[in-house]
């Protein structure tokens, strides 16, 4: 079960991520914040056992600032890792 936009906490959420990324130039799609928010939820209520709406009510409002940290650190993975080649 995905979660959308129309979901308040999520939409909040997603802004958060997508401020956050773009205050690190690092703008990204929708559609990725949304899928790494909903991975994240997802995990989450896989081990605590919930609906991810559930899940998503237990979410730290620091969420979205930890989902953009998460994110540029990939980005910054796959750029080193490209550089070894």
């Amino acid at each position: 079960m995905s979660l959308t936009r129309r979901t308040p906490r999520f939409a909040a959420l997603a802004e958060i991520t997508e401020l956050e990324l773009a205050w690190r130039g690092l703008p990204a799609p929708s559609d990725l914040v949304d899928a790494a928010l909903n991975a994240h939820v997802e995990s989450v209520a896989n081990e605590l056992q919930l609906r991810p709406d559930r899940a998503l009510s237990y979410a730290p409002d620091e969420l979205g600032t930890i989902i953009a940290e998460t994110l540029v650190e990939v980005v910054l993975e796959d750029l080193q890792g490209g550089e070894e080649s």
